[in-house]
């Protein structure tokens, strides 16, 4: 600790001066570069889901993952809404009251709203995910699932 402290008595205080201030100015063009080479808007989810704990959980993942958040408890202002401000993923419940899932992804494919679908369900039958394909959504995902599953495939199929 004295050989430390005696070392920088002898030093120079302008050359460490000047050399932090480079070094500042240095790491913060990096970081301009990086911030820029790195940045893209938050993507946007609309969420269908009429469990409210399961609701919430999802829109934590998701904001804590970057991403904005709208959600619905069932889908009678999913229009509304996309027209308000399109999104970059619609996740749907398959389970939803007063219109169902399917319902809902046929409803917004015949007004022409091509924005990817992810289909949310706890129901386990054969032939499900091709009945889900069959009404224009993208993909169909089990419940429970992986959290990070489920982002890595909102990515995909964002990115597709």
């Amino acid at each position: 600790m004295i050989f430390r402290l005696r070392l920088i008595e002898k030093i120079d205080s302008r050359s460490i001066a000047q050399e932090i201030l480079n070094r500042l100015l240095r790491g913060l063009r990096g970081n301009l570069q990086w911030a820029a080479s790195v940045y893209r808007p938050m993507r946007h989810v609309v969420l269908v889901e009429d469990d409210a704990l399961v609701r919430k959980l999802l829109e934590k993942r998701l904001m804590a993952a970057h991403w904005r958040v709208t959600s619905l408890r069932d889908g009678r202002a999913l229009s509304a809404v996309l027209e308000q401000e399109p999104a970059d993923l619609i996740l749907i419940d398959l389970g939803l009251p007063h219109i169902d899932g399917l319902e809902l992804v046929e409803q917004i494919r015949a007004q022409g709203i091509d924005t990817p679908v992810l289909v949310l369900t706890a129901y386990d039958m054969p032939h499900l995910e091709a009945t889900v394909r069959s009404t224009g959504a993208n993909a169909l995902v089990q419940k429970p699932y992986d959290p990070e599953a489920l982002m890595q495939r909102m990515e995909r199929l964002v990115a597709a």
